[in-house]
């Protein structure tokens, strides 16, 4: 394993277990997706690590969401027409540029265009079909997050 793998996988690892467990779906990718970015441009400007890293999937389950994150490096141009998103999406854009055209599942008529620059991210619901772009060298991570418990739940805490 490279070693900038290690430490972005290190920082997502320790962010997941720091954020509160109750906090759910899209806005659990936003706050972990502000963190990402300004931990993970910290150490680019810091010179602490490159972004030399090689592709990998790093699965991270508990009993309350399933997360898979994917280290991408495209080094040529790839586009992707009509991809369903079916789990909520966090990708993180580290070098590189990707346009997204998004379309709703359920109205086919909505369709709103994004443009990714290098240090952002963009969060995207489940149920949307995308039309995805991504220019020569760019560098990403997406998060999918799949939550085990489906609406809303009160989670009772034990006491003795």
């Amino acid at each position: 394993m490279n070693e900038v793998n290690l430490q972005i996988k290190n920082i997502i690892l320790q962010e997941l277990k720091n954020i509160n467990q109750k906090i759910k779906g899209v806005s659990f990718l936003e706050i972990l997706k502000f963190i990402l970015l300004d931990k993970v441009i910290n150490n680019k400007s810091d010179k602490q690590f490159g972004l030399d890293f090689v592709e990998e999937t790093i699965k991270f389950d508990d009993d309350k969401k399933n997360i898979q994150i994917s280290l991408i490096n495209y080094k040529s141009p790839k586009i992707i027409i009509n991809k369903k998103i079916i789990k909520e999406t966090l990708l993180i854009c580290l070098e590189g540029h990707i346009k997204i055209d998004l379309n709703d599942f359920k109205s086919k008529n909505l369709s709103k265009s994004f443009y990714i620059k290098a240090d952002t991210g963009i969060t995207l619901p489940k149920e949307m079909i995308g039309n995805f772009n991504y220019m020569k060298g760019t560098k990403l991570i997406e998060i999918l997050l799949e939550d085990k418990t489906i609406g809303i739940e009160i989670d009772k805490e034990r006491t003795i």
